[in-house]
């Protein structure tokens, strides 16, 4: 008679049918591969990875633990977005649910959207995940001046929204009150102080930075404003020193968040006789600027790739966690180009660009082309 002894259970038999040792290996793995091999596994694991509280705790556990790297959607024009990963030499098409949709703002693995049905249909609002392609649409009561996202997932697994509305004109300023969505609570609150602005001021450009948003003008003649989000208090930051005007060539000025910095960014360029030139300053605690790198000449990558027309994709570490890893990413015709700011050091990482949609209307629009970094986070919405 054949033996009927039952199979002793294995060790890996004994991981896998607990939940609460496989959710505690699976936090372990990155966002990115999480969403793509649930469809393939089997219905337990589809219910481990899509559990609200393990969403939250493995967001919080690879922002605290990990510097897990950072992917970009490049907006070559205003209907058209690309993923890009560097790390991983990943680029490729992106679609949002809305064929009308523009990229307010990127803040650490989520996006604020403005969305549309129609080319001339009504303004709808959204907070996105492009990792998991969920979304959640915010309602918004009357015109708006302004709206921004505050999301850190190390230090809580919930958003806010900011909105800026306009009521009292008075003279030549405004009084611009301030409204702040939260989506743990669901709610809309309202500060008590409102702050004085120019009339029809856009403060759809914010930054969320070092707990505060930041409207930092690009040209550098307006003021420039602060909100801090523990306080309310609103401020402004010391202007920056940047490239001084010229009669020839030109300056193109950028404001973006990355590696825990906010930096001001002034290129420029002078195509007859192939100059190009980088400032990159960083905001302090102060609120006053700091030059972080100045590359006086950068002509060797006009010699290498032969181009004039060139716009600034981020400055990020790509390769390491130091400050010897910094580095900017330019966008170059059909290349995207890598420097290393503390040797000099610069490659293409890569080419052929579907330049058709990057220049759409026969030359560069450095403000069209703009880079949005995020994190591949699980958070839910």
């Amino acid at each position: 008679m054949a033996d009927k002894r039952s199979r002793v259970p294995s060790s890996v038999d004994l991981v896998f049918d607990d939940d609460d040792l496989m959710s505690t290996i699976l936090l372990f793995v990155p966002a990115k591969l999480l969403v793509s091999i649930i469809k393939l596994v089997s219905k337990r694991w589809q219910s481990l990875v899509s559990d609200k509280q393990f969403r939250l705790m493995h967001a919080l556990h690879h922002r605290r633990r990990h510097n897990p790297p950072t992917s970009f959607i490049i907006r070559a024009n205003p209907r058209c977005f690309f993923y890009f990963c560097p790390g991983l030499e990943i680029f490729r098409p992106f679609e949002f649910r809305f064929p009308y949709s523009k990229i307010l703002q990127s803040c650490h693995g989520l996006l604020l959207l403005e969305t549309r049905k129609t080319l001339y249909g009504a303004k709808n609002y959204s907070v996105y995940n492009p990792t998991t392609a969920e979304s959640r649409d915010i309602l918004i009561m009357g015109s708006i001046s302004g709206l921004c996202l505050a999301f850190d997932p190390a230090v809580s697994p919930f958003y806010k929204v900011i909105s800026i509305k306009q009521r009292d004109k008075k003279h030549s300023l405004s009084l611009y009150w301030i409204e702040i969505y939260d989506s743990q609570t669901r709610s809309w609150t309202c500060l008590k102080k409102p702050f004085t602005s120019i009339h029809d001021a856009n403060f759809f450009n914010g930054i969320f930075w070092n707990n505060g948003i930041y409207w930092i003008r690009r040209d550098m003649n307006g003021k420039s404003y602060y909100l801090d989000l523990e306080t309310g208090i609103v401020g402004t930051p010391k202007r920056v020193v940047t490239h001084k005007r010229c009669n020839t060539g030109s300056r193109k000025n950028y404001v973006m968040e990355s590696d825990g910095n906010l930096h001001y960014v002034s290129l420029y360029s002078r195509a007859m006789d192939k100059m190009m030139s980088l400032k990159v300053s960083v905001l302090l605690n102060d609120l006053a600027w700091f030059e972080k790198h100045k590359v006086m000449n950068l002509s060797p990558l006009f010699t290498k790739f032969q181009e004039a027309q060139v716009a600034v994709l981020c400055i990020a570490r790509l390769g390491g966690d130091t400050e010897e890893d910094s580095a900017v990413l330019f966008l170059m015709w059909d290349k995207i180009v890598f420097y290393r700011f503390c040797d000099g050091y610069f490659k293409d990482i890569f080419h052929h660009l579907p330049t058709k949609e990057f220049y759409k209307h026969g030359r560069l629009h450095y403000q069209h082309n703009h880079a949005y970094p995020f994190i591949e986070t699980l958070v839910p919405i």
